[in-house]
């Protein structure tokens, strides 16, 4: 029983509960990320989680098809108008990444070229681009740098997440305050905001059934078309 696949299983997702439920009581000023890895890190070094337990979980199997759907879901959920209105934050996020990756190139006569592609994706990307360059460099045999990716992405998230949640609760309260001032203004210029975004839904939503049915109608339409030639040949 404490040796199957559905036992390690529950155990990952005792650990993602657990790490949500620290983030929940704490109110955000802790990284429900964080506290999973810290939780791995510490079953790891105790002993008390196989070093593969993700394998045994039967969840590398489905990183893959995963990953892929994750990335569809993110580019659907792109509001191409609030980056738009966000675009000094667009802007910040585009000069680190070009600053990140500038820096990354200067060290690679130090830690190496193959080392510098790996973690350029993994330092931008966050968990999604850590998945997609440790499968790659496995997959060339580049163990030292998949293993890298990992080490990047944890340190990046014990680093990075309490002041990103910091921030962010900042911000959270900046809003808040702000709503306070003029609550019904506030409302009446979500709801407006809000209808906009689900008539633009509504469009698109309609464009993709009549594209769809255009996919599958125009085959269709031209086997028909071709089908009496092709009897009388």
């Amino acid at each position: 029983m404490f040796s199957s696949m559905y036992f390690y299983l529950m155990v990952v997702v005792v650990v993602f509960a657990l790490g949500d439920l620290i983030a929940h009581a704490s109110k955000g000023r802790l990284s429900g990320m964080m506290m999973v890895m810290l939780i791995f890190l510490v079953g790891f070094l105790s002993g008390v989680f196989p070093a593969d337990i993700i394998d045994q979980a039967g969840l590398t199997s489905l990183s893959s098809l995963a990953i892929a759907m994750v990335l569809f879901n993110m580019g659907t959920t792109i509001n191409v108008r609030q980056l738009i209105r966000e675009w000094k934050t667009v802007l910040m996020a585009t000069i680190c990444m070009v600053t990140s990756c500038l820096l990354l190139l200067l060290a690679a006569p130090i830690i190496g070229l193959d080392t510098v592609l790996v973690g350029m994706p993994v330092i931008n990307g966050g968990a999604m681009a850590t998945s997609l360059m440790t499968a790659a460099a496995t997959e060339k045999g580049l163990t030292t740098a998949a293993a890298l990716c990992a080490v990047i992405y944890s340190v990046q998230k014990l680093v990075g997440a309490p002041i990103a949640s910091a921030m962010g609760l900042k911000y959270a309260k900046k809003l808040v305050a702000e709503f306070r001032t003029d609550p019904e203004g506030k409302m009446a210029a979500l709801k407006e905001q809000q209808s906009g975004v689900s008539a633009e839904k509504t469009r698109f939503m309609r464009r993709t059934k009549n594209c769809t049915r255009r996919i599958w109608t125009s085959p269709s339409c031209a086997w028909a078309d071709g089908w009496p030639e092709a009897s009388a040949a």
